[in-house]
């Protein structure tokens, strides 16, 4: 489950992505937090992801009740 998700375009073929994100353990019951950053660039007419980066909380669960 992704939210707060922000994109910024520093021009036509550069864009910045950030959002909050919620992943689960199997049965969906609990969620770790992490922040997730993607950089993209346009090469010849598609979107390219040029670096993934994510920070998790890896210590602190969350409940599926509380994401509803």
């Amino acid at each position: 489950m992704r939210k707060n998700i922000i994109t910024k375009f520093y021009a036509d073929t550069v864009a910045y992505l950030l959002w909050d994100q919620y992943n689960s353990d199997q049965p969906g019951e609990q969620f770790q937090f992490s922040k997730e950053v993607r950089l993209m660039e346009k090469q010849n007419g598609a979107w390219k992801i040029v670096n993934v980066s994510g920070f998790w909380d890896y210590k602190n669960f969350v409940s599926a009740e509380s994401l509803k």
